[in-house]
């Protein structure tokens, strides 16, 4: 399997839908790490796939405007409607380097990749998730717009 790709034949044999919510205000042309960001959306879209047996997986991205440089901040979002975790799991997961801990297990791989590759951009992960309803994993960090010179 390629892992620069999406896994969707998992998506495909449990039916579910993959959604995609792109409320970009308009179509900039950010600058950034591309293969950092699609790494990232990678592993948590795979990983909610992996968790969600019927329903929805949906990536979100949204911008605003965070200062009166040409940047904006993007927020990322990935919302499953899988078995969720429990909060208290999550918040261990989103707070420790390592994602680990000796009472509530490994998030995986593909998370502890996807927080490091984050902090390399300043960014952060926030989420919530209620066992049996899902869980949102969201990702936030900054970007320069590329403006043409006159």
């Amino acid at each position: 399997m390629d892992k620069d790709k999406l896994d969707t034949e998992v998506a495909a044999q449990r039916h579910l839908d993959l959604k995609l919510d792109w409320n970009l205000t308009s179509s900039p042309i950010f600058i950034g790490d591309e293969a950092k960001i699609r790494r990232m959306l990678i592993n948590l879209v795979d990983n909610a796939v992996k968790f969600t047996s019927t329903g929805a997986v949906t990536l979100s991205a949204t911008t605003r405007s965070v200062t009166d440089a040409p940047e904006v901040e993007l927020e990322l979002k990935v919302k499953d409607t899988g078995i969720g975790i429990s909060p208290n799991k999550l918040k261990l997961w989103l707070e420790h380097d390592r994602g680990y801990s000796p009472s509530y297990g490994n998030p995986g791989l593909g998370w502890q990749i996807t927080k490091e590759l984050l902090k390399r951009m300043n960014g952060k992960m926030t989420g919530r998730s209620e066992p049996g309803n899902g869980t949102e994993i969201t990702l936030q960090f900054t970007l320069k717009i590329y403006q043409e010179s006159a």
